[in-house]
């Protein structure tokens, strides 16, 4: 951030709006210091034209100032934020952390179950990031332990801990996948043992997505200017799946 006098006033000038610079901004609106913005892709095309190729504090605070000076029509003169609409971005921010970690988790054991269980990693298909999906591979991460549990068992874990749909029918499938592969690969034990736990960590973060979820629409509908927010970009989140 940097000071700038416009009109014989200072101001701030900042390269983020909200994140680390919140309590900047709070300060400069308690005592009454314009602040402004310099969106993100104009900081950066900005930078290319000043010299040094590194990133530095001391380049980017040297831009602001002369964009301000040089380019004042750029800046966005930011309104303070209230604290509902604060509230909504800290929320949804955070799920977007959830739903990213959940993407990663989701990519590294399809990568792992795709080395040693194919069959199985294919049969799991859009169900593996589910609440059921990963529940039961926390349990029985692989397909030998899913031929061993048995179908009653599996479907029993399904029907009666997690209220899948029809459980049968897709265990059906899972123990035709499981029993199709014969041949051990190497590393296959601690394979499982990586599995088990990845799920288990993909569990949490969807049923903390779907807890997210509910608090995002209640400060949503208690919010009184709601009517507007709700043309905000992410004001409710798409959920992790239940099933």
């Amino acid at each position: 951030l940097v000071l700038w006098a416009r009109a014989h006033q200072a101001a701030v000038i900042v390269d983020q709006p909200g994140g680390t610079a919140a309590l900047v901004l709070k300060l400069c609106w308690d005592a009454t210091i314009q602040i402004a913005y310099v969106p993100g892709l104009a900081m950066a095309r900005a930078r290319d034209f000043y010299a040094g190729e590194s990133k530095t504090d001391p380049k980017d605070a040297f831009v602001l100032a002369d964009i301000a000076r040089a380019h004042p029509k750029r800046l966005v003169w930011l309104r303070e934020t209230s604290a509902d609409r604060a509230q909504l971005e800290l929320l949804n921010g955070y799920d977007t952390d959830l739903r990213e970690d959940a993407n990663r988790l989701t990519n590294r054991i399809r990568a792992l179950l795709a080395t040693y269980w194919p069959a199985l990693e294919r049969s799991l298909g859009d169900r593996l990031d589910t609440i059921g999906g990963t529940a039961l591979l926390t349990r029985y991460p692989s397909a030998p332990q899913l031929r061993q549990a048995g179908a009653k068992r599996l479907a029993t874990l399904l029907r009666a801990t997690h209220r899948v749909h029809q459980p049968e029918v897709w265990v059906e499938q899972l123990l035709v996948a499981a029993k199709s592969q014969t041949v051990v690969v190497p590393g296959a034990e601690t394979a499982a043992g990586l599995v088990a736990e990845l799920a288990e960590q993909l569990h949490r973060v969807i049923v903390r997505r779907q807890l997210m979820e509910k608090e995002i629409e209640r400060a949503f509908f208690a919010c009184p200017r709601r009517a507007s927010l709700r043309a905000c970009r992410g004001s409710v989140p798409a959920s992790g799946r239940a099933s």
